[in-house]
């Protein structure tokens, strides 16, 4: 994880995005918490990789994994992002978590997840059925 966060920004190894991303990715997989939250952050990062959508989602999921550094920037994040963005991230994460069931069950309760939309009056009527 943390050796393709430095592959993504080009801290002390040659700037590789896409090997740098794959390595985060396959951390994801792994189930390594820290691994979502260095995604999170490298899509905030500005320029042609910049995904506030996405980084969102996977912030969010570094959370839910106990990450607690991934909050402040979720919540800087989230200050630039409409409801319907924060749906889509949301679904993002709802996919993404239903191929990778193992990270998934890690997640005390994918309620959490669902309750921080559902209980949430502004978002209730846009969430999908």
């Amino acid at each position: 994880s943390e050796l393709g966060l430095k592959y993504c920004r080009g801290i002390h190894v040659t700037k590789k995005w896409a090997t740098g991303m794959e390595l985060l990715f396959r951390a994801t997989e792994k189930g390594y918490p820290n691994a979502f939250y260095n995604l999170g952050l490298v899509l905030t990062d500005e320029g042609f990789a910049q995904n506030l959508v996405s980084s969102y989602g996977w912030l969010t999921i570094a959370i839910y994994l106990g990450v607690d550094d991934a909050k402040s920037i979720r919540e800087n994040v989230k200050a630039s992002l409409s409801d319907n963005d924060l749906i889509q991230a949301y679904q993002k994460m709802e996919m993404w978590l239903s191929d990778n069931v193992s990270v998934r069950l890690e997640i005390d309760s994918m309620a959490k997840l669902n309750d921080e939309i559902l209980n949430n009056p502004r978002f209730r009527a846009k969430v999908p059925k």
